[in-house]
């Protein structure tokens, strides 16, 4: 057996590459958990015979089947995260508590790429800029707008509820301004970086009763410093996910140190099955992306903008992506050669207006945009609406709503939003995320996929043409109306699980 290096890939917690030194056969060169062999040979058996402390088994060779085998006990609550820690787990933990300088820099690119204000940079290590209320604290955390946008509803319960202040970390300035626009009583913190010190100063600090995770943004040393503090954790609409099975045993080790996970499906709690977790720790139904509440807005601003849109007819596209541009604006032009109808423009990140506009009059087509307060008129192709926090306001201005997130990498985004609107719901075909969502919206008629330009022209024509747009809208409502909320129970989950363990 000769030694050879692998590559490997951190997983969920950073996008680098190790290189680390193995005892396989020669020949074989391994990478991200699959392997390709230069000889003949069939028969490739893992390997957990590493140097030094370091036990891992990865994947058979490519081409082969991956088999990924489901722990033959049952994880349950564990404070002392007592189950071995695989080789991620130790080079990540030892990398933040051994070298916990080489964070700040990292946390200072990440603060200054998000734009957010330098005053609160020193969020990214555990450092308040806020006052704690006296009283019970709940911590929430969720990656960036896409998390945080599902607590509209269930943040007032749990102030209503527990009397607790809700103090909401995100990593992203977009998560920030969501909360701040949206749950005002709330306390919004950046996410300190995942070292040892750093969430030790945010738990001395903030000292929370209860952490909830919106979906799967579970960061190992967040996880075994609020075990080490007896902080009972839980997460919330969880999903389905990739990196789950690509790194079981490192999900096995975190999901020792949760107290409960709410499911939003059987699906998910089927793969948290797979990963070991006792059927006594999920609270299993109910999707919170439904039941976000109803998207404020501004009638002084809708009767101003349909004021200028007058009796033109509307389409809108939310939540682009780069890959959803090309699709949207050629789309465009072949609607302006038919109908001509207005394109309401809203994408994802606000700060892609300059490469729009750009590629929108290389195309031929005008814009008009939101955030210099240009107004709309008889010319305009597209009012490009490059703000945030005003989506309730565009999905005002029309029935029909494009979806973006489905022809790039993102896997789609949330279609109950705008269906819970009474909207019309279009999406590329990639929805990876949303397949359960997008699979009911379809299934009646409150949403379809496009695969092309011309097929989204001609679908947003149908929309436009006598009732199609409304009946949609109104086929998407019976879906989220039939749906279980699962608000009351994710209370009571807090409840019984985790603050009577607080209690103890």
């Amino acid at each position: 057996m000769a030694a050879s290096s692998w590559a490997l890939d951190m997983g969920p917690f950073l996008p680098v590459k190790l290189t680390l030194r193995c005892p396989i056969a020669a020949g074989r060169v391994w990478h991200n958990a699959t392997c390709q062999t230069r000889s003949a040979a069939k028969d490739v058996s893992c390997c957990d015979d590493w140097t030094g402390t370091i036990d891992i088994s990865p994947s058979p060779c490519k081409g082969q089947p991956v088999q990924h085998r489901p722990s033959d006990r049952a994880i349950t609550h564990n404070p002392t995260g007592a189950f071995p820690a695989p080789v991620l787990l130790r080079l990540w933990r030892g990398l933040g508590g051994g070298l916990p300088g080489a964070f700040k820099p990292l946390g200072c690119l990440v603060h200054a790429r998000q734009g957010a204000a330098p005053e609160r940079r020193k969020e990214r290590f555990g450092l308040p800029t806020a006052s704690r209320p006296e009283g019970r604290i709940i911590w929430i955390h969720g990656a960036s707008l896409g998390e945080v946008s599902q607590l509209r509803t269930l943040v007032p319960a749990l102030e209503r509820d527990f009397g607790a202040t809700v103090v909401i970390t995100t990593m992203t300035q977009t998560g920030a301004d969501w909360v701040a626009g949206q749950l005002p009583d709330a306390i919004h913190q950046f996410q300190p970086m995942d070292t040892p010190r750093y969430w030790d100063l945010f738990f001395d600090y903030w000292r929370p009763d209860v952490g909830l995770v919106v979906e799967n943004d579970l960061w190992p040393t967040m996880l075994s410093t609020a075990a080490k503090r007896g902080v009972p954790m839980m997460v919330l609409n969880a999903r389905a996910s990739r990196s789950m099975l690509r790194h079981p045993r490192v999900y096995r080790h975190l999901l020792g140190h949760l107290s409960a996970i709410h499911c939003r499906n059987e699906a998910v709690a089927g793969q948290f099955d797979l990963l070991g977790v006792g059927r006594d720790k999920m609270l299993v139904g109910g999707d919170l992306k439904a039941f976000g509440g109803a998207l404020p807005l501004r009638d002084d601003e809708v009767a101003a903008l349909q004021g200028m849109i007058g009796a033109r007819k509307t389409w809108i596209a939310a939540s682009t992506h780069p890959a959803d541009e090309p699709v949207v604006l050629k789309a465009a032009g072949h609607l302006k050669r038919s109908e001509s109808p207005l394109l309401v423009w809203a994408p994802r990140h606000p700060k892609r207006a300059a490469q729009i506009i750009e590629a929108a009059e290389a195309a031929g087509l005008t814009v008009a945009q939101r955030s210099r307060g240009q107004a709309i008129d008889a010319s305009t192709d597209i009012y490009l609406a490059d703000t945030t926090g005003e989506m309730g306001t565009i999905f005002a201005l029309s029935d029909i709503v494009f979806l973006g997130g489905g022809f790039g990498p993102e896997g789609g985004h949330n279609p109950y939003e705008p269906a819970r609107e009474g909207k019309a719901v279009l999406s590329g075909p990639g929805v990876r995320h949303f397949a359960e969502a997008f699979d009911l919206l379809t299934d009646a008629g409150g949403a379809a996929y496009v695969h092309d330009a011309p097929e989204l022209a001609e679908s947003v024509l149908a929309l436009l043409k006598d009732e199609q747009a409304r009946r949609a809208g109104q086929a998407g409502q019976q879906v989220i109306s039939a749906m279980p909320n699962p608000i009351d129970g994710i209370i009571d989950m807090i409840q019984t699980v985790a603050l009577q363990k607080k209690a103890q």
